[in-house]
């Protein structure tokens, strides 16, 4: 389980979660790196091989997808140098190979929002059906779904979660979690909508300094990763704002939601420019990796970016270990 958390001044915002496999690869490299030149981490050196290898058969595929060919070079990483030993074999394949995904344990490097529109996916899926116990991460699309993260803050789960948590840690998740909704069920939002307003679509008549919110596709579609549909309203104008509440509200397909913008505080961090080594104030997310059972820390990572609030790894980004 991957929660992305978002450094502000009053502590961490945790805006999103998911159980993809996507940077953890390249969290393990940075941390490796980092180790390998005498810096203390918060991960050790086997923490995630050994994880991964006491909860996995010793062979396997890890399959990707016509989106997700892109991370194939970290997916291949992660099959050679962890999943993989001396008494253990994994491998990659691409998952329109039906005959490396036939009678094989499969380790998911593709979304499941995937099956709407990837007939390989979907040809997969449906096979797995009768044992989902070959597929890891389970078939789980709750956990595609940034709608997840409205339950703490919906009067119609409110009782149910305190019972199930303790009134401890469901106070705690509010404090961590921004107030969340999902457009078209504003009337359970237990806060109570920003001015006043009925629908997400009158967000659009707020100055921008109270219509600080981030309009998301809520993850299961095509548009609900990678920062896709991804829109900072307050960073918008009145009309464009609009357009995109409009057509959330309007969709059928799938659900958005609507998240109180927490600003990120900006850390001092270095980069080397040539021969150079610069400064630069960043905004920061950390992604940690956990064990869903053991709850377990088993890598991290943290993105740094200057000029833009959507702090994911791009080429204007810097991504380091964490110690």
């Amino acid at each position: 389980v991957r929660p992305d958390l978002i450094v502000t001044e009053n502590g961490f915002a945790l805006c999103e979660i998911e159980t993809s496999p996507f940077g953890l690869a390249l969290a393990e490299m940075l941390n490796k790196a980092a180790r390998q030149e005498n810096f203390e981490t918060l991960v050790g050196d086997r923490d995630l091989a050994d994880d991964i290898q006491l909860s996995t058969p010793t062979q396997g595929t890890i399959l990707f997808s016509d989106k997700t060919k892109s991370y194939k070079g970290q997916l291949m990483f992660l099959a050679d140098k962890v999943f993989s030993s001396v008494d253990r074999k994994w491998g990659t394949a691409d998952i329109s190979d039906k005959q490396s995904n036939q009678n094989n344990v499969i380790y998911r490097g593709f979304y499941l929002s995937e099956y709407l529109h990837d007939p390989n996916v979907q040809f997969l899926i449906n096979e797995l059906n009768g044992n989902r116990n070959l597929v890891m991460p389970g078939l789980t699309p709750q956990f595609e779904e940034k709608a997840i993260l409205a339950l703490i803050w919906d009067k119609r789960w409110e009782q149910q979660i305190r019972k199930q948590i303790g009134d401890a840690a469901f106070n705690h998740l509010r404090t961590v979690i921004p107030p969340t909704w999902i457009v078209g069920e504003e009337q359970y939002f237990s806060p109570g909508t920003p001015g006043g307003i009925e629908t997400a679509v009158e967000l659009a008549s707020l100055s921008k300094s109270k219509r600080t919110y981030v309009l998301k596709s809520s993850g299961y579609g095509s548009n609900g990763s990678w920062s896709e549909g991804v829109t900072f309203l307050q960073s918008e104008s009145r009309n464009y704002a609009y357009g995109k509440l409009i057509k959330a509200f309007s969709d059928n397909s799938s659900l958005h939601v609507i998240q109180e913008f927490k600003k990120p505080t900006r850390i001092p961090m270095f980069y080397e420019s040539g021969n150079e080594l610069l400064p630069m104030l960043a905004k920061i997310r950390l992604t940690p990796y956990f064990n869903s059972e053991s709850g377990k820390l088993i890598a991290i990572k943290a993105t740094g970016v200057k000029n833009t609030d959507l702090i994911h790894a791009t080429t204007a980004s810097i991504n380091t270990s964490v110690g």
